[in-house]
């Protein structure tokens, strides 16, 4: 199989392979239950601090509405213990700039977020970047800062 997808021949002669020691776990819930309803909150499936590496949140705007308050306490309750990361975000299904340039902002006041991913959708345009060109503008203006220059990410730290 490898061969196929020209990669290299794997040279072990282990029957299974040891882990690399390379892959961060992330610990990635909404932050808040949905429903939203007692048992069913991020504390009650957080697996302990031993068992994550980065802990994330996802944030969307829809109808012009995003939980901003329910993210930042979902923040400010992980982020002492962990490095953090938006996984997702992104405006649904509408050309969102002003929701982009509030999401940096966001960001930009939370100095322990390490990752930012747009969530550029699996198809359609409900939130494809090449078809909000004023959404594009921001990203791509906010996206020039230095904060967002980086390399690469380890399991403790930015490589940047």
């Amino acid at each position: 199989r490898l061969k196929r997808n020209g990669m290299p021949a794997l040279r072990t002669s282990a029957e299974s392979l040891p882990s690399s020691g390379k892959v961060a776990l992330v610990w990635n819930p909404q932050a808040e239950g949905s429903p939203n309803v007692r048992g069913n909150q991020p504390a009650d499936y957080y697996p302990g601090k031993a068992y994550v590496d980065y802990v994330a949140t996802d944030i969307y705007e829809q109808g012009g509405k995003a939980a901003w308050a329910q993210n930042t306490a979902f923040y400010a309750k992980y982020a002492k213990a962990h490095p953090f990361m938006v996984a997702e975000f992104a405006p649904w299904g509408y050309d969102g700039a002003s929701f982009v340039n509030r999401m940096f902002a966001w960001v930009a006041a939370r100095p322990r977020i390490m990752g930012l991913l747009y969530f550029n959708g699996t198809g359609g345009e409900t939130f494809r970047l090449a078809t909000k060109p004023n959404t594009q503008r921001a990203y791509r203006a906010a996206a020039r800062g230095a904060r967002y220059r980086c390399a690469g990410l380890s399991a403790t730290s930015a490589t940047c």
